[in-house]
């Protein structure tokens, strides 16, 4: 009887492919902007920085040591405070949404302004300095006139992860690394604190589509794909580009961390006035209008 000799396969075992990374389209630094004498931030905006930053409007990265802002109102937009884990200090929040609270180190107050509601924000008094970044994100057209509403996520809410390389991110809003932020809010976007140890290596993909930026909070290093990286000091800001890839940087000798933002572009008009951000310029009246009688609402003596 002959010899059974098991088949020869030919089955070509699947390889990966390489990653691929998105390229560094422009770097350049928050601009420094004073709002009063207790009240320093690093600026980054629409209408001066040339990069794409739909759906985001602008972002203060502060410094806030004493009652800056009176009360004001904001409609047809998100404007959200997240305080760093390094802040020692608080900031005490009032709307007329009923809403009073702390907002401590490594906590979350995401306004949806929508129609419009009147807030304060100033550290607690007396209190040491906060360190945080105000962010405002843009509602679609649609959403615009949605009624307003809050969500408040204290530190431990906060969901992390940590990369194969040792990185630690902070999901503040959106998901990344399996995990995803605990709000819902109507324009989907992520928000992501990420701290890269020194000499350390990062790593995210982003999906295709959707504008990507980050902002330097700390440290210094270099991002962009392995053999075209850029130098990104603090206060850096650096805008990638939009064709779907992993986000790469490398931390420098004291670390990094950095701000990475990304979101679907909404690609619609935009007209702002002062704390009103619409579609058109009759729109922008009517919030005005709004205000004026009361509608968003008044906040009394604190």
């Amino acid at each position: 009887m002959p010899e059974l000799v098991p088949p020869v396969s030919t089955a070509v075992k699947a390889v990966a492919p390489p990653p691929t990374y998105r390229p560094v389209v422009l770097v350049g630094k928050a601009q420094k902007n004073a709002m009063g004498p207790r009240m320093e931030a690093r600026q980054l905006h629409r209408d001066t920085w040339t990069y794409d930053m739909d759906p985001f409007l602008y972002f203060d990265d502060f410094t806030m040591a004493g009652k800056t802002f009176a009360p004001h109102p904001h409609a047809g937009f998100s404007p959200i405070t997240y305080v760093f884990e390094d802040s020692a200090g608080a900031i005490w929040n009032r709307d007329t949404l009923e809403s009073a609270k702390a907002l401590r180190a490594g906590e979350l107050l995401w306004t949806e302004a929508g129609r419009g509601m009147e807030h304060e924000e100033n550290p607690v008094d007396p209190g040491p300095p906060v360190h945080g970044v105000q962010i405002w994100v843009n509602l679609s057209r649609a959403n615009r006139w949605a009624p307003a509403r809050t969500w408040h996520r204290l530190a431990s809410q906060i969901p992390e992860a940590t990369t194969a390389d040792g990185a630690r991110v902070r999901v503040v809003a959106g998901t990344a690394l399996d995990r995803t932020g605990l709000i819902d809010p109507l324009t989907r976007v992520s928000i992501l604190d990420v701290h890269v140890p020194k000499s350390t290596r990062f790593e995210l993909e982003v999906p295709d589509g959707q504008n990507a930026f980050a902002l330097v909070i700390a440290g210094s290093g270099q991002v962009g794909p392995p053999d075209a990286m850029a130098p990104l000091e603090r206060q850096g800001a650096v805008g990638f580009g939009t064709a779907g890839g992993r986000v790469h940087a490398i931390a420098g000798a004291e670390g990094l961390q950095l701000l990475l933002c990304a979101g679907v572009p909404h690609r619609e008009p935009l007209v702002q006035h002062g704390p009103f951000v619409m579609s058109t310029r009759e729109e922008i009246d009517e919030a005005i209008r709004r205000y004026r009688s009361g509608q968003m609402g008044r906040l009394g003596p604190a």
